[in-house]
């Protein structure tokens, strides 16, 4: 049954191997389909981010070098006007500023720029200015306004700066001109594009803010004279237009650009690399866009683009692809638990009762089985009537076989008769005096009793041994050999044999003696049997260590199958008429008595040897 059973379980481990590897590659499939589902919508992510850095970073460089371009092509004009209002300043320095401002716009009609104008002192601090939010504004702040002040503080030159100013406190677009009163006054003149400057980048910034959501905002990272960084964005901080430019630059983060800093806006621009970092539903991009080392005309301003992408859309796609993956999982869990119990409820339950009727060998009773129209149901009424039939078959042929047991003990039982008579007149015979030629007839009949009481004892241990304990005792086996060689006399005689014995005395054994002499007859009666005539037959009998072995050796073909030799009806020599129980009676009474038996064939004579445990040790 333990087979029957393993063989259907490894057909139910098959079936359920299949399942778990069609469940697997469809999750597989999926897994698969979710990754290029989610790597594509980080694509069209990536891409959309990217274009709109390539469309902005486009709009704000040609916005600015357009811008600067305008710069070169009129910075003759602004030289001569800074040098007109100097000149106006000079003729009369009480002049209020505004009025000084005022004369310079009507004399050049400056309708699309407006200009700021600057007293400086000595230490480059803003004293007064038509833009009252400077003064007070140190220009050794920033470097560009410093290096200006240097150059016109040794030569009295007038110079233009070369870059555009982005102004700290308001955004303008600034270009700034630089000269010397005397040693403690200076003066600078801000030439401020007109805001509307700006106005095609802001509406393309708010129509992407308004069609996809994502908040562009531009930032001015810039060097201060005293090795520290600071960005301020240049459209929405509003805050700042209620303080000084004082106020404001000290509200700013300061950082120092000799050490490391966590902060995205200065790191982007540090390393010039766009770093990306995801807050809740929204992914924020810093891209650099210009900077000072590729734009000469930036000189100390560095361009930073901060794209606030609104990804809602995104992350509610990606999570109900993911409740849909989990809502896949669990109907498919559902699918295959349903498979798995109809395969082991439904399929594998009804073979296994069957299965287990079987091997107890009874008729199938479930009704579920038996009143079920499917295949189990057909094989259920199918083995019933089998199980009928050979039930029939199996009382018939115990009764048989009972009869035929009952038969051989009441033919044993009545052989037992006319045998003890056979012995006893062939006894009675032998005390008579008769000639030669009787006296062979009478020693062939005694010898043929021999043999016939020894297949009579054997008949009748078989018969006897499944309901009649054979108990051990105490017995020497030098005698009981002996004695049973002494009955065999008439047989070695007749058959013309020889006994060469060598008996070890008082040597005991714990076993039945009655089964001891089955040992010793079958052997002798084997030796006598198949031996070669007028050779001898060896028997002997020794002590070796623990052990008591008993040898029969005699003359003969070698013995071809050792293995097969004590099996039941098994005989070497086919052509010797004989019924083959005598060595498997052996057999089992060594077994039964845990007596180790061996057979070998060497120089001609074959050897059964029996090795019985000492029990004197």
């Amino acid at each position: 049954m333990k087979k029957v059973l393993g063989t259907n379980l490894k057909l139910r481990n098959k079936i359920y191997l299949t399942q778990v590897i069609i469940f697997f590659f469809i999750a597989l499939l999926f897994i698969f389909q979710l990754n290029t589902f989610n790597k594509k919508n980080e694509s069209d992510l990536e891409n959309s981010i990217n274009n709109i850095i390539k469309m902005t970073k486009y709009d704000i460089e040609y916005l600015i070098e357009d811008i600067y371009t305008k710069h070169n092509m009129n910075k003759m004009l602004l030289k001569d006007i800074h040098k007109y209002t100097q000149n106006l300043f000079l003729e009369n320095q009480n002049i209020k500023l505004e009025d000084l401002q005022k004369n310079v716009t009507e004399e050049f009609a400056l309708d699309n720029m407006y200009i700021d104008i600057y007293l400086i002192n000595k230490d480059y601090i803003i004293t007064e200015s038509t833009f009252k939010k400077d003064i007070g504004f140190n220009l050794n702040f920033t470097d560009d306004s410093k290096n200006y002040l240097n150059k016109t503080k040794m030569d009295s030159k007038i110079y233009v700066a070369s870059n555009i100013s982005i102004d700290l406190w308001d955004s303008n677009l600034n270009i700034y001109s630089y000269s010397k009163i005397n040693d403690k006054l200076y003066f600078e003149m801000g030439f401020k594009f007109d805001k509307k400057i700006y106005k095609p980048l802001q509406e393309k910034i708010a129509s992407i803010y308004k069609n996809t959501k994502n908040k562009i905002i531009i930032y001015r990272v810039m060097d201060t004279s005293d090795k520290k960084e600071i960005y301020h964005s240049i459209f929405d901080d509003k805050s700042r237009f209620q303080m000084t430019k004082n106020e404001y630059i000290e509200s700013l983060v300061k950082y120092d650009k000799n050490e490391t800093t966590s902060n995205n806006y200065i790191n982007s621009v540090r390393h010039n690399k766009i770093i990306k970092e995801q807050i809740k539903n929204k992914i924020i991009t810093y891209i650099p866009l210009l900077n000072k080392e590729s734009n000469n005309f930036l000189t100390y301003n560095n361009i930073l683009m901060k794209i606030e992408l609104d990804i809602s859309s995104h992350l509610e796609l990606v999570n109900k692809t993911k409740q849909f993956f989990y809502l896949y999982g669990v109907l498919l869990a559902i699918l295959f638990l349903s498979i798995y119990y109809l395969i082991n409820f439904k399929f594998y339950k009804s073979l296994i009762n069957i299965l287990q009727d079987m091997e107890l060998q009874r008729k199938i009773t479930n009704e579920n089985l038996i009143n079920s129209t499917n295949e189990f149901g057909l094989l259920s009424k199918k083995y019933n009537n089998l199980h009928d039939s050979l039930t029939k078959q199996s009382n018939l042929n115990v009764q048989l076989l009972n009869d035929n047991k009952r038969f051989i003990a009441d033919t044993i039982h009545q052989a037992r008769t006319p045998l003890t008579s056979i012995v006893m007149n062939t006894e009675m015979l032998k005390e008579l005096k008769i000639n030669k030629e009787a006296k062979e007839h009478v020693e062939q009949i005694e010898a043929s009793t021999v043999m016939l009481t020894n297949n009579y004892e054997d008949f009748s241990y078989l018969s006897s041994s499944s309901i009649i304990e054979y108990k051990p005792s105490h017995i020497s086996l030098s005698l009981v050999l002996e004695e049973r060689i002494k009955s065999f006399k008439i047989l070695f005689k007749v058959y013309n044999k020889t006994i060469l014995q060598n008996i070890d005395k008082n040597l005991f054994i714990d076993a039945n003696s009655f089964e001891i002499e089955r040992i010793i007859d079958n052997n002798l009666s084997n030796a006598i049997k198949y031996g070669e005539d007028k050779r001898p037959i060896y028997i002997n009998l020794s002590k070796n260590d623990s052990l008591i072995v008993l040898e029969f050796k005699s003359y003969g073909k070698a013995i071809k199958d050792k293995n097969k030799i004590f099996e039941k009806n098994y005989r070497e020599d086919i052509a010797k008429r004989g019924l083959g129980l005598g060595l498997n009676i052996v057999k089992n009474i060594c077994i039964k008595n845990n007596i180790k038996y061996s057979v070998s064939s060497v120089d001609e004579k074959n050897s059964f040897i029996y090795e019985f445990i000492d029990n004197n040790q």
